[in-house]
């Protein structure tokens, strides 16, 4: 029989068989409207289990992150080296012997084992039987309503006592897949269709193009949204002439005859907005469950994981998929934060889209208070809202709002103040949490975009639209400084709110959701299209003054 599952995160001890006879309920699941349980997950399949332990240093890591990403700071762009941020955070010896230890007493010995350079993320792969004896959780058969992906989830899972202190969280556990929102047209037939000719001519990119070998783009792939270059060929052939003959890296695995709408917007916007970008990388993380011939099953995770590894993944990533913060465990997402910052405090930016629910989360949901949607609302990435039309105005999907969990952040604070001084019809404040981190951050054009697929030009809306868009316009000034021999922007969010003058302010519109009106667009940041969009000449002034 299916049902929807809504169950409430404890921490407690319970008494049951295991490492030493104790155990910790480390995570239960949280609300999934848009998923079904089914039957019991097959037990022969292959899991590949990633184990996110507790690292070190992680006040010490947030501090230098904001020294080297804030252009006041005697410390601006001097990045952390790979082998020094994984020093920086290296879990104890106690945490990884420990983890060991229990590994090793469920019959995985330690060549069976792969991790991180720092052991930070342990990996194994075991049959589910196995892992539900580890774990003492039972594993089901999850099928999301609206698309049919299918993927196999516990309901909740414990830990031995001496073990659960020292893991931020274990998955594919109680996690479900973020889903992309991304609309096919006609859903905004009164806006005239957008190109990036005219993204170039709004945005005053004039003739920019990038110069340097060292500038890249990435454009990150999940749930089986694959690419065709011949599409690529066709989008520029017919939207952006100038690149044509440009070609993609391909990251993972791709299956060209099964080309994704939300993969092909990303590729075509990312590459054609980063007009000569020397490396446009599409990477795809695989991660469909249940299939017994392949452990792939959780991707988001997957390439936390690969960043992790890469001592030099591309400088830039636009991701386009969210979830609703309500569908998160907070452990979960603090530890992604903490992943975030790990690659901001090496030079890599990192975007999100802002969803496409407006107020009700990444895409339009029933709800009484308004739904967050991370990771946009994290403060270690920059979110990219939405804004149609021209003269642009906040595109009524861009979600935006307040974190419930994660505070606001000090040099957000007085943008935020402002916004409560000048803004009209707040909703009840009752729905929101005044106090927490806001988003997004800046915004982009939203709604009928042109893309190419199946070798046939149709349109899209969403802030899948946005990120990728932002993302190729920033990858021209990473290519700035490149030319200048200097670092790369890295995490943007200190530097954008310092120079808001660089950024079209968006006054009008507003992001409808939970039977409300939502958030209205204002004069200064407001949590419709944050400081607004991109200024490329101003930004360009910005970025060569930079030391």
């Amino acid at each position: 029989m299916k049902q929807v599952l809504a169950l409430v995160v404890l921490l407690t001890v319970v008494a049951n068989a295991g490492f030493s006879g104790r155990r910790m309920l480390k995570e239960s699941m949280a609300v999934y409207s848009n998923w079904n349980l089914n039957e019991r997950a097959d037990p022969e399949l292959d899991m590949r289990v990633n184990i996110f332990v507790k690292q070190q240093n992680v006040p010490q890591l947030t501090e230098t992150l904001f020294a080297v990403s804030d252009p006041d700071s005697p410390k601006y762009g001097k990045h952390l080296s790979f082998d020094e941020v994984n020093a920086l955070v290296a879990p104890s010896s106690e945490a990884v012997a420990t983890i060991f230890e229990w590994l090793e007493s469920h019959g995985i010995t330690a060549d069976q084992v792969s991790g991180t350079p720092n052991k930070d993320i342990l990996r194994v792969t075991v049959k589910l039987a196995k892992l539900e004896e580890m774990l003492q959780a039972p594993y089901y058969v999850f099928t999301h309503g609206r698309t049919g992906y299918q993927a196999a989830r516990a309901t909740r899972y414990t830990l031995p006592v001496e073990v659960a202190p020292f893991v931020d969280f274990i998955g594919p556990t109680v996690r479900l897949p973020a889903m992309s929102t991304t609309k096919l047209e006609p859903d905004f037939p009164q806006a005239p269709l957008v190109t990036p000719a005219s993204l170039t001519q709004l945005y005053g990119l004039g003739d920019a193009r990038a110069k340097s070998p060292k500038s890249n783009v990435g454009l990150c792939g999940f749930l089986e949204q694959y690419v065709d270059q011949p599409d690529v060929d066709k989008f520029f052939s017919t939207f952006a002439a100038k690149e044509s003959g440009r070609q993609m890296t391909i990251i993972g695995p791709n299956v060209p005859s099964r080309p994704g709408i939300e993969a092909m917007l990303d590729v075509e916007y990312g590459m054609a907005m980063g007009p000569g970008v020397a490396k446009s990388v599409f990477w795809y993380t695989p991660g469909r469950m249940p299939n017994s011939t392949d452990p792939d099953n959780e991707p988001y995770e997957e390439w936390l994981w690969n960043v992790a590894k890469d001592a030099n993944p591309p400088t830039i990533f636009s991701i386009s998929y969210g979830d609703n913060e309500n569908t998160v465990q907070q452990s979960y997402g603090e530890r992604v934060n903490v992943e975030f910052q790990k690659a901001g405090i090496r030079g890599i930016t990192i975007m999100a889209s802002s969803g496409d629910g407006g107020v009700g989360g990444s895409q339009p949901t029933s709800c009484t208070k308004f739904i967050p949607v991370f990771p946009a609302d994290s403060p270690f990435i920059t979110a990219i809202g939405g804004t149609s039309g021209t003269p642009e105005r906040g595109a009524g999907l861009s979600g935006g709002g307040f974190s419930w969990w994660w505070n606001a952040v000090p040099y957000m604070q007085p943008f935020v103040d402002q916004y409560f001084k000048v803004a009209t019809n707040l909703p009840p404040a009752d729905r929101y949490n005044k106090s927490g981190a806001a988003f997004p951050d800046i915004a982009a054009q939203a709604t009928g975009f042109s893309i190419v697929i199946n070798n046939r030009t149709t349109s899209v809306s969403g802030t899948s639209c946005s990120s990728p868009t932002v993302a190729g316009i920033f990858a021209l000034l990473n290519d700035i400084r490149y030319q200048a021999n200097k670092a790369p922007l890295g995490f943007l969010n200190p530097l954008i709110y310092k120079n808001p003058g660089a950024f079209n302010d968006i006054t009008t519109g507003n992001n409808p959701g939970c039977g409300t009106s939502g958030f209205t667009a204002a004069v200064g940041w407001d949590p419709v299209t944050g400081l607004g969009t991109p200024n490329f000449p101003k930004l360009v002034e910005v970025v060569k003054n930079l030391p």
